[in-house]
């Protein structure tokens, strides 16, 4: 939510970039939602503060006035068979007549998708991240009213932000043969669940 101010954040205050107090507040603001242990809390803070301080410092030029954030797609009537999806996409940017997305992302960052040496945990959460974006694909290629092609796929690891200059971004070009497939893995699954054929 804190990093999405830096999109919202102008377009109510006639184009001026948000102070980065207001960034850090509204981190907090949320953090507090959270109820987390005092020490947890103090530590999770300064984590988060370090972060956005290092974020907004170098990204804050990167958005534009048009970019939107929590693209809600539940409107869109999009399908996959009779399956009705939804989905919200964290940063949609329209440029060159096409669809620009990026996922934000905490935690560890991946430079690679087929990195040497991972794990089958960091397989696992890959191959999830990939879904996702393909999914994102679906929804906007299917939708009523998104009609450009999806360019760009992308994930941003936030808190990669202070190791480097720039966060780590990783791109993915899904194939055909993906897109198809997470379209009969989602129907395969609605039916499963319209038929309470749990496994």
């Amino acid at each position: 939510h804190a990093v999405a101010e830096l999109v919202m954040y102008p377009k109510y205050h006639g184009g001026d970039a948000p102070p980065l107090e207001h960034i850090v507040g509204t981190f907090k603001h949320d953090l507090s939602r959270g109820r987390l242990p005092a020490a947890d809390f103090k530590k999770q803070c300064k984590r988060g503060e370090d972060v956005l301080t290092a974020y907004y410092t170098s990204r804050k030029k990167f958005f534009l006035p048009d970019d939107a954030i929590e693209v809600d797609m539940k409107q869109e009537g999009v399908s996959v068979g009779n399956a009705l999806l939804t989905g919200k996409i964290d940063f949609l940017r329209t440029e060159d007549r096409a669809y620009h997305v990026l996922d934000w992302k905490t935690g560890r960052a991946y430079c690679d998708w087929d990195a040497p040496r991972q794990t089958d945990v960091d397989k696992v959460k890959l191959h999830k991240y990939k879904q996702q974006l393909i999914y994102y694909k679906i929804l906007l290629e299917e939708s009523s009213r998104y009609k450009l092609p999806v360019e760009t796929l992308a994930l941003e690891f936030v808190e990669s932000i202070l190791d480097s200059k720039t966060p780590v971004t990783l791109v993915y070009e899904p194939t055909e043969e993906e897109v198809i497939r997470l379209k009969k893995l989602i129907q395969a699954v609605y039916t499963k669940i319209v038929t309470l054929d749990f496994p």
